[in-house]
């Protein structure tokens, strides 16, 4: 798991085992609330004398993880240790640690919102296309509507000046022809001779 990270105490051979700093640290590390965290933590040498940087780093870290509401500068306050300039935040393991997970963390939001925009910009301009087609198509089929409702009109004007008033079922047949059904019989009524002609 990327949240586990292993720490060897032999990384860490300039602390004297008869010192009591070892039996320290591994009490710092299995402390198993914040108070003995920080009881622990302040009986800890507190000189540069006595600790190296790494042994510093390590105590940083472990505290840094154990009091995650303290800043660094809380922590250096617990252990009165201002006096280490030496050792800066950007230098420790938890630092690197933390930026690296924020960063992480960061690149996953931006690439989240990245696809987040281009989706709606995708939706928003499917939406237009889509529109645009569909008042096209619409603008087509209303026209064609319109074309076949006057031609079934005329043609109806025309049947009963000829033939006089035609039944419903004739009605029907010329209101749902197709314009190209229309134009033929429109043409027809000129030369046919009955209405059985015409539309036969």
């Amino acid at each position: 798991m990327p949240q586990v990270r292993r720490l060897y105490l032999s990384d860490y051979q300039d602390i004297d085992p008869h010192s009591g700093l070892v039996w320290q640290l591994l009490k710092l590390i299995s402390a198993r609330d914040v108070q003995e965290t920080i009881t622990v933590a302040q009986q800890l040498p507190q000189t540069s004398e006595n600790l190296s940087a790494d042994t510093l780093n390590l105590i940083e870290t472990v505290l840094a993880y154990r009091l995650p509401h303290l800043s660094l500068e809380e922590i250096h306050a617990m252990l009165n240790l201002y006096e280490l300039n030496e050792v800066r935040l950007e230098d420790t393991q938890f630092y690197k640690d933390v930026a690296r997970i924020e960063g992480e963390k960061a690149r996953r939001e931006w690439l989240a919102r990245g696809m987040e925009k281009g989706m709606k910009k995708g939706v928003k301009q499917g939406m237009q296309q889509g529109l645009q087609k569909g008042v096209e198509q619409g603008i087509q089929k209303g026209v064609k509507q319109g074309v076949q409702k006057a031609k079934a009109e005329a043609l109806l004007t025309l049947i009963t000046q000829k033939y006089g008033a035609p039944a419903e079922a004739i009605k029907t047949q010329i209101n749902s022809a197709t314009v190209e059904e229309l134009d033929i019989w429109i043409q027809r009524i000129l030369t046919a001779e009955s209405l059985e002609a015409l539309l036969g």
